[in-house]
């Protein structure tokens, strides 16, 4: 019975599935952080023992999602977490996307005379590998929630164009939960918050792009060569292997939702399918890691002092770069490279 219970909630509508999803996190985490603000006596450890304990329930609470609801045991891979050679590559891919760009970015506005860099510090060392440890922590923290999670919940029911603005703007709104002070205060920083969650998902989406571009190399590369022996033979494992993605696109094609309705996939397919639909965390991940590694450094070091020349709004509010208009152009170049990328 609690089975037949819970494999009824995949087929409700996303809103109700994620809202079911966040209660059960909920009612099985306040118990036990409850003591743990209530007895510690730093609240700042109280608070990150307790976020810890959030997020570990969380991977436990999806596995068990994917098995009792969606009938797929490997749900944190269909997320595209998964320990891989191509996927630790991607992510210091990212690292350096991230790093690098953020750094020109400041370099860029010194260039123009709108911040002075200073004399780093004894303790800049120490900064780094603190925003490192940090920013890895932050990056996979988010990625995994937001275009692990929730981009998936939305992309079961949804068109991808539709889940790509639903999951940037929550992913926006969601950094507002906040006094409302400190709403109007910040508020400039949500159209570069929605430019980051559209860059994040189409950094996971590159995957399909780079498959697609390296397919269309092989084809150039057969059509241009002379088939000896050994190259028939390769020609007919190449052909072998188009007829298989076919079969797989043929297979990926078809609605997934109508498939799990009519229970015509068995665990071990809809595994298959998930494999075959795997979108990986790595680039973003990195990416994400990297443009906080950069910030934390800059801005915890001490890096950059704002010359005043221009106004606040063009640079950032607070010194924020996601609160500017400069900021938000940059956002946008990294976007629209990674789109058509």
């Amino acid at each position: 019975m609690p089975n037949l219970l819970f494999g009824k909630i995949a087929k409700f509508p996303v809103p109700i599935r994620v809202g079911i999803f966040i209660l059960i996190l909920l009612l099985s985490w306040i118990p036990l952080a409850a003591p743990i603000y209530f007895f510690g006596r730093d609240a700042n450890l109280a608070s990150i023992l307790a976020i810890a304990l959030l997020y570990i329930e969380f991977i436990i609470l999806v596995q068990f999602w994917g098995k009792k609801v969606y009938q797929q045991p490997h749900l944190l891979r269909r997320y595209g977490l998964e320990i891989s050679r191509r996927n630790f590559q991607k992510f210091l891919q990212g690292l350096g996307i991230g790093l690098v760009s953020l750094f020109g970015f400041f370099i860029l506005e010194a260039l123009l005379g709108w911040v002075i860099w200073q004399s780093p510090s004894a303790k800049l060392p120490q900064f780094i590998l603190e925003g490192l440890l940090v920013s890895v922590g932050i990056g996979f923290a988010e990625e995994l929630l937001f275009r692990g999670w929730l981009l998936d919940e939305l992309e079961r029911d949804y068109k991808p164009k539709v889940a790509l603005w639903v999951s940037s703007v929550v992913y926006a709104l969601l950094h507002f939960i906040k006094p409302v002070a400190e709403i109007l205060r910040t508020w400039f920083q949500f159209p570069g918050l929605v430019l980051l969650g559209l860059i994040f998902v189409w950094a996971k989406r590159d995957e399909e792009g780079r498959r697609k571009k390296e397919e269309g190399r092989r084809r150039k590369w057969m059509g241009t060569q002379i088939l000896t022996k050994e190259e028939g033979r390769r020609k007919k494992e190449e052909v072998r292997r188009k007829k298989e993605v076919r079969s797989k696109k043929k297979w990926m094609g078809t609605n997934y939702k109508d498939l799990v309705d009519s229970e015509v996939l068995n665990l071990k397919e809809k595994d298959k399918l998930t494999y075959y639909q795997q979108e990986l965390l790595g680039l973003p991940i990195g990416i994400h890691a990297g443009f906080v590694w950069g910030y934390y450094i800059i801005n915890v070091g001490g890096l950059v002092k704002y010359s005043s020349v221009v106004e606040e709004w063009i640079v950032g509010m607070n010194g924020n770069p996601l609160a500017g208009v400069m900021g938000w152009l940059f956002l946008g170049a990294i976007a629209l490279f990674i789109q058509r990328k």
